[in-house]
């Protein structure tokens, strides 16, 4: 594996974790690439939820203002 896959992934958990994941995937090696893969998964779904979140927030917000707007007049 490439030094750059690695130097992502601990820029995604923090070193710290990547040392324990690394130090605890000893027995099992093949498996850290999957598990860096389903961390990142993770990582990105997390991202993209917040980013749905604020838009269903920001679009609840313009349909208040815009009903308080047409009942005011």
């Amino acid at each position: 594996m490439e030094v750059w896959i690695y130097l992502a992934a601990g820029a995604l958990l923090g070193f710290e974790g990547l040392e324990a994941l690394l130090g605890a995937m000893l027995i099992a090696p093949e498996l850290v690439p999957l598990v860096l893969l389903a961390l990142a998964v993770v990582w990105t779904a997390k991202r993209r939820g917040r980013w749905i979140l604020r838009r269903i927030a920001l679009a609840r917000r313009r349909r208040r203002i815009r009903g308080a707007g047409r009942s005011g007049a």
